[in-house]
């Protein structure tokens, strides 16, 4: 005999990359154990009507504002919203944070070498201005100004044309999400500013479609949606089982950068400090010390120290490990490599070696770092 299946209304569509990550994790969480039947319905005016009709036992849904939002609360289901923009709907929402994102991309610019920083977001938006709000903090806190342009009503395109115009070059940009950062490449080479020679542009998401019809190919910070989805459908299932649900936001955070040509250059204004910087990046899977990197920039190594020093807050070797941990923090999230693999790949001479430094930078395990950020 079947059991009979319970409807969990999915109130997303298909069309966005992070909506199908989040569909992905539903899926992977209900399939092993759930009787669910996942029913896709697109977000629209009348949802809380058609849903009220055949009376699903939960809703996830994209809950992006009040307006929206209330209407299928009212119906008293048990209800996620999985909308970064959903901060004044009054129900569980399981989401990215946004401000961490601002954080890891002024990371990403900085260490690039780029002095003239900007955000490019929408003030309608909640995700935009947290990621901006991230950005700029962590701006602030390295001693640096965010150059901040909010699309206005009206006539943005001209506005935005201007304001990139004038901004100092080069200069690292944060666009608040793909979209946003593909309009941007788009404008840069109607108007002839280069990319990444004269502007790095990063986006939000990594909807690698989008990313690669920009021209060049845009550089993008991976959201963790399918570990959305998989925590939004446990919650759901507590919830759903009777349990109080948490009183705040469940935010995970960013994957990490993923490199494509729109950041690919370094911005020092040393040229020396960037063939040393460009070196350790290309040889980072070896062995590769101080004296290596002095055969490939043929200064002293009390030159180059200081330059480092000056330029970058940290000496050469500094530079070797966390550029190391950089590459592997991105194998742990993004792959399924072995551990051991990830500590060969990384240019660490064994895993119990690899683990100590992973530890010492990050205060996690590898393993742990890896569970946190996959689902």
């Amino acid at each position: 005999m079947n059991r009979r299946l319970i409807e969990i209304a999915l109130l997303t569509g298909t069309s966005m990359a992070y909506v199908r990550g989040v569909l992905r994790g539903i899926r992977n969480y209900a399939r092993p154990r759930m009787p669910w039947r996942l029913v896709v319905h697109s977000p629209v005016k009348d949802s809380a009507a058609r849903l009220r009709s055949n009376r699903p036992a939960g809703i996830i849904g994209l809950l992006s504002n009040t307006d929206f939002a209330q209407p299928v609360l009212e119906l008293g289901i048990p209800t996620i919203s999985i909308s970064n923009g959903s901060g004044d709907v009054a129900c569980p929402r399981v989401g990215v944070d946004d401000v961490a994102v601002g954080e890891l991309a002024a990371r990403h610019l900085i260490e690039r070498g780029y002095r003239t920083l900007g955000f490019v977001g929408n003030h309608t938006q909640a995700f935009s201005q947290q990621r901006g709000q991230g950005f700029r903090n962590a701006l602030t806190a390295s001693g640096r100004t965010c150059f901040w342009f909010e699309m206005p009503e009206g006539n943005w395109r001209q506005a935005l044309e201007q304001w990139l115009l004038m901004l100092p070059k080069p200069a690292g940009i944060l666009a608040c999400n793909d979209l946003r950062a593909l309009s941007l490449t788009d404008i840069c080479y109607e108007i002839g500013i280069r990319i990444p020679e004269e502007l790095a542009v990063l986006g939000v998401d990594d909807d690698d479609l989008m990313c690669e019809l920009a021209h060049p190919s845009l550089s993008s910070i991976k959201i963790p949606s399918e570990r959305i989805g998989y925590e939004a459908a446990a919650l759901l299932e507590q919830i759903m089982a009777g349990h109080t649900p948490p009183q705040r936001p469940v935010l995970l955070p960013p994957i990490g950068v993923v490199t494509r040509q729109s950041t690919s250059l370094l911005a020092m204004p040393d040229a020396d400090v960037a063939s040393a910087v460009r070196f350790i990046r290309e040889h980072i899977a070896e062995p590769i010390g101080i004296e290596d990197i002095l055969r490939s920039v043929p200064i002293s190594r009390r030159s180059l120290e200081r330059k480092f020093q000056t330029l970058l807050g940290r000496t050469p070797l500094d530079e070797i490990r966390r550029t190391r941990i950089e590459h592997a923090k991105e194998l742990l999230a993004t792959t399924p490599m072995a551990v051991a693999d990830i500590a060969k790949h990384a240019g660490f001479q064994g895993p119990e070696r690899f683990a100590a430094v992973f530890k010492q930078f990050t205060g996690n395990t590898p393993t742990e770092f890896r569970r946190a950020r996959q689902v």
